[in-house]
């Protein structure tokens, strides 16, 4: 799930962008949640009592807590999440982009940019994205692009992960309700698989890029072919 938050005085202006990020995302099929603010120093509260956003978009011009200072804080505070300065001015490009501001946007949005900007930084947010595994008394930091595929077997699963093997007790269903859909796929009911690692497919089976065979179930199958197809097609 790509989880956005956007902070804006202006309620028409922030329902033009609400508008304008719900309809791209919906036509690229990226499953999103997105959370609004009127105010900086409500979302500075939010980001402080855990709430974590992988892109922030902000207006500049805001009473209290404008743009530039709310980037800063977040940059120092949220080093992962990308922010995005939305406003009707082109006054304040530099000084964003000398606080750390990923992407400038002027208002009103031309959808052609935002489009491109949105995906952009929705890409940088895939390769990021990590999980935490306890193995033993020991926690795994575990980016998301380096799982080659996951197995499970007799109530634990094993994490095939750059080269190593993390076995662990869980359930494969908890794992794909929180990996990326467009990059992972169920292709078996004890089989999960990076498409990004998979060379090619046959009938009922993946190979990846090491070498090994991820086996596809017979009611996966046409799924597992056509979201292969899809992956390769971009």
């Amino acid at each position: 799930m790509y989880t956005i938050a956007l902070c804006d005085d202006e309620k028409m202006a922030m329902d033009h962008v609400i508008a304008a990020v719900q309809r791209i995302l919906d036509k690229n099929d990226i499953k999103f949640e997105l959370t609004c603010f009127n105010n900086g120093f409500d979302l500075i509260k939010n980001l402080q009592e855990g709430c974590y956003y992988d892109l922030i978009m902000l207006d500049i011009m805001m009473p209290e807590i404008n743009g530039i200072d709310l980037t800063r804080h977040i940059k120092e505070n949220c080093e992962t999440s990308r922010v995005i300065l939305v406003s009707s001015s082109t006054d304040y490009v530099f000084r964003g982009y000398d606080v750390g501001v990923d992407n400038y946007l002027v208002k009103p949005l031309d959808e052609k940019r935002t489009e491109e900007v949105l995906l952009k930084n929705y890409k940088k947010c895939r390769e990021s994205s990590f999980f935490h595994l306890k193995v033993g008394d020991t926690m795994v930091k575990i980016y998301y692009h380096d799982v080659e595929y996951i197995e499970s077997f007799r109530k634990k699963l094993t994490y095939h992960v750059a080269g190593k093997a993390y076995e662990v007790y869980g359930k494969l269903d908890d794992f794909c309700q929180e990996m990326p859909p467009e990059d992972f796929c169920r292709c078996h009911k004890s089989y999960v698989v990076n498409l990004d690692k998979v060379t090619k497919i046959k009938r009922y089976s993946f190979t990846t890029a090491s070498g090994k065979t991820v086996p596809i179930s017979k009611a996966c199958y046409p799924d597992s072919q056509d979201r292969f197809l899809a992956f390769l097609k971009g």
